[in-house]
C-alpha cells in the first residue's frame, strides 16, 4: 500500500511538472509570436524600403538606356528585380533576408495550423463518465485498503493463538503421557505382586487359579487404604467362593503363605451408631454382601484423624476394639499399634485405587487433550483462510490502487486538456489571419508582380522588442 501511494504521489509531481513545462512552453510560445510578428512588421518595412530604393534608383538610370529611360517607376523596379545580385550586393542582401523571414513565417503558419488541427476538445460525457469511474475507483481503493488493514491487524494475532493453541495441545498431551506411563507402571508392578506370590501355584493346583482378591472390589474413601489394610491384613487378598465347604482340601496341604477365603452373606444387620466413627463408614460399596461381610469383619474398628485424637478417645474402647488412623496405626484401650509395609502384599488396596484414580484422571486428560487438538485444528483453519484473504487483499488494494491511479491521471489530463483547449483555439484563431497576411506581404516584398510596385500593412502585435533592421540599410 506504501509503494502504491508513493507511486501516485509520483505521478502527481509528474504531472504538476508537465503542466509548469507546459505553461513554460505557453510563454515560449508567445514570445515567439511577438518575435515573428516583429519580423513580419520588419519585413513589411524592409518591402516599402527596397520598393522605394528601386524607384530611386531606376530614376538616376542614364538617358542613354532608350526605352527603359522613359518606363514607369513599377516598370523599373521589376527590371532593378531582375538585375544580377552581383550588380546590387545591398539589394542581393535585402532580398536574401526577405526570403529568410518569409520562410519563417511560412514555418510558423504552418506550426499553427497544425496546433490548429491537432486541437481536440475532450468528450465531456467520456470526461463526465471518467469521473464517476474514478469517484467508484477511489472508493473501492479505499474499502480494500479497510479490508487489508483490518487482515493485518488480524492475522498476528490469530498466529499467536495458533502458537498458544500448539503449546497447549504439547502440555495436555505430555500431561496424557505422564498419567499414562504412571498408570502403566502401578499396573505393571500390581501384576507382578499378583502373579509372582508363592500362592498361585498352590491355587491353580486346586483349581482356584483364576479367583480375584478382596482387594481389588472394595473401595474406600482416599488416605484410609493404609488402615483398611492394617485392620483386615490377610483378609485384604481374601478370595470368594461359592461354597466354604471348597477350601477343606487345604486343611491337608496347608497354604505356603496366609490365605483367607470368603462367601458373602446375603445382607448385614445394621449396626446402632456408636460414640465413635467406625472404619466401616468410608468404605465404598455396591454390592450388599461384601457390605455385611466388611462390616462384620470391621467390628470394633473405629477411627481418627491423628494418633493425638485416637490416644485421648481410647477410654471409650470397649475389650477387642481399635482406633485406627489414615496411617495405619492401632490404638486399643491398653496397646499402640504401629503399621509398617512388610510384605509384598502390602499396598495392594492403595495402588488399586490409585490406578483407577488414574484411568479416571486418564479419560478426563484424553479429552481434554482432544479438546486442544480440536482447537489447534480450528486456529490452525483460522489463521489459513485469514493468511489467504490478507493475500487477496493485498493483491486487491493493489490492483484497485492502480486503476485508481490510472483513473486519476486521465482525469486529471481530460481535466487540463478541457481547460486549455477553448483559449489555446483562440489564440491560435486570432494569430492565424495576422501570421498569413504578414506572411503574404514578405512574399510579395520579395517577388513584387511586374508592372507595379506594391506596399503591404501588416498589423501584427508586437512586444516592443524586435528583429527591426535601421531603416539605414
Amino acid at each position: 500500500m506504501v509503494e502504491g501511494r508513493q507511486r501516485v504521489e509520483q505521478r502527481l509531481q509528474q504531472l504538476k511538472e508537465q503542466v509548469a513545462q507546459w505553461a513554460t512552453r505557453k510563454d515560449e510560445a508567445l514570445a515567439e509570436t511577438e518575435n515573428l510578428a516583429a519580423m513580419g512588421v520588419d519585413a513589411e518595412e524592409r518591402a516599402t524600403l527596397l520598393a522605394a530604393q528601386v524607384e530611386e534608383q531606376g530614376m538616376e538610370m542614364p538617358d542613354g538606356r532608350g526605352a527603359a529611360a522613359g518606363a514607369g517607376p513599377c516598370q523599373r523596379a521589376a527590371r532593378r528585380r531582375d538585375a544580377s545580385p552581383a550588380a546590387d550586393p545591398v539589394l542581393a542582401a535585402d532580398q536574401r533576408n526577405i526570403e529568410e523571414q518569409s520562410r519563417q513565417l511560412n514555418q510558423r503558419r504552418e506550426r499553427l495550423e497544425t496546433d490548429r488541427n491537432a486541437l481536440n476538445a475532450p468528450d465531456e460525457v467520456r470526461l463526465a463518465n471518467l469521473q464517476a469511474q474514478l469517484a467508484a475507483a477511489q472508493e473501492a481503493a479505499e474499502t480494500s485498503d479497510a479490508r487489508l488493514h483490518e487482515l493485518q491487524e488480524q492475522v498476528p494475532q490469530l498466529d499467536e493463538d495458533r502458537r498458544a493453541k500448539q503449546q497447549d495441545v504439547n502440555t495436555q498431551s505430555a500431561r496424557q503421557a505422564d498419567l499414562s506411563a504412571r498408570m502403566e507402571a502401578l499396573k505393571a508392578l500390581q501384576e507382578k505382586v499378583r502373579t509372582d506370590g508363592k500362592l498361585q501355584p498352590r491355587l491353580a493346583g486346586h483349581g482356584l487359579g483364576g479367583l480375584q482378591g478382596l482387594w481389588s472390589r472394595i473401595h474406600i474413601e482416599q488416605g484410609w487404604e493404609n488402615a483398611l489394610e492394617a485392620a483386615l491384613r490377610e483378609r485384604m487378598g481374601a478370595l470368594e467362593v461359592s461354597r466354604i465347604e471348597m477350601v477343606r482340601a487345604f486343611a491337608a496341604d496347608p497354604p505356603p503363605a496366609k490365605l483367607a477365603f470368603y462367601h458373602p452373606p446375603a445382607a448385614g444387620v445394621p449396626e446402632a451408631a456408636g460414640a465413635l466413627p467406625r472404619l466401616a463408614d468410608l468404605l465404598r460399596l455396591n454390592d450388599a454382601g461384601q457390605k455385611a461381610l466388611l462390616v462384620d469383619w470391621l467390628h470394633g474398628c473405629f477411627t481418627a484423624d491423628t494418633l493425638e485424637d485416637a490416644m485421648a478417645a481410647r477410654d471409650k474402647l470397649q475389650p477387642g476394639e481399635a482406633i485406627y488412623v489414615k496411617s495405619g496405626h492401632a490404638v486399643t484401650a491398653h496397646s499402640v499399634s504401629f503399621y509398617a509395609q512388610d510384605s509384598e502384599q502390602a499396598g495392594l488396596l492403595a495402588r488399586q485405587q490409585e490406578i483407577e484414580n488414574l484411568e479416571k484422571q486418564l479419560r478426563a486428560q484424553s479429552l481434554i487433550a482432544e479438546e486442544a487438538r480440536s482447537a489447534l485444528v480450528r486456529a490452525e483453519a483460522a489463521y489459513s483462510d485469514a493468511s489467504q484473504r490478507l493475500m487477496t487483499a493485498r493483491r486487491e488494494a493493489a490492483e484497485h490502487q492502480g486503476r485508481a491511479h490510472e483513473l486519476q491521471v486521465e482525469t486529471l489530463r481530460l481535466t487540463q486538456l478541457a481547460e486549455q483547449t477553448p483559449a489555446r483555439s483562440a489564440q491560435i484563431s486570432g494569430d492565424r489571419p495576422r501570421l498569413t497576411r504578414c506572411w503574404k506581404n514578405c512574399r510579395s516584398a520579395a517577388s513584387p508582380p511586374k508592372g507595379a510596385s506594391k506596399s503591404s500593412t501588416c498589423s501584427w502585435p508586437t512586444a516592443g522588442s524586435g528583429m527591426r533592421s535601421s531603416t539605414s540599410a
